[in-house]
């Protein structure tokens, strides 16, 4: 299972591992797609099956009291990253490194139809994404949680490759890290 925020933001960040501005200009959204089928299909090429976990999007309602006061407080903090993230390139030189990151307005659901397209499950969770993703391994489901988050470590029973570990080497093979909370320990 890949948690899809964390493949949102692998495709966003260029080879300098900067995170790129390019999308508060507009952004090439068919360059994000292109990157996640390039990703999909490495995997596939190596027959592993792929299903992709986001969060709700942000204008789905609340299911309780409790958590219209958390979605009230999390709109608020994106408004106050947003802003920030407006003041800082302002002053030119800035780089993600100086905030919390803060992905493209349409990138989720671009991502999301490209996965569709291509035949990958795509499941929206109202829960955690990490909680989520690593239940889901716990549970049998998936052999492995593809990310970039080392909260999956804390989990028992759960195998966690980090995201930017994944590529074909000369001989053509697959290769990755792959982490538990055994191994890390």
């Amino acid at each position: 299972i890949v948690d899809g925020v964390s493949l949102a933001y692998q495709v966003l960040t260029p080879e300098s591992k900067d995170h790129s501005w390019e999308f508060l200009n507009g952004g090439n959204y068919k360059l994000y797609s292109t990157k996640v089928l390039e990703f999909i299909a490495l995997l596939k090429h190596f027959a592993i099956e792929v299903v992709v976990v986001f969060p709700l999007a942000e204008g789905t309602p609340p299911i309780n009291e409790q958590s219209t006061a958390r979605w009230n407080q999390k709109a608020v903090e994106k408004l106050r990253r947003v802003q920030r993230a407006r003041n800082l390139l302002e002053k030119g030189a800035s780089t993600s490194r100086n905030l919390q990151e803060v992905l493209p307005p349409f990138i989720i659901s671009e991502i999301t139809e490209s996965l569709k397209s291509d035949g990958v499950e795509v499941i929206f969770t109202r829960n955690n994404v990490t909680r989520y993703a690593s239940k889901y391994v716990a549970s049998g489901n998936a052999d492995a949680v593809i990310g970039q988050n080392s909260d999956y470590l804390i989990f028992k029973n759960v195998n966690y490759i980090p995201l930017d570990s994944i590529y074909r080497n000369t001989e053509q093979m697959l290769v990755f890290d792959l982490l538990s909370l055994d191994i890390a320990a």
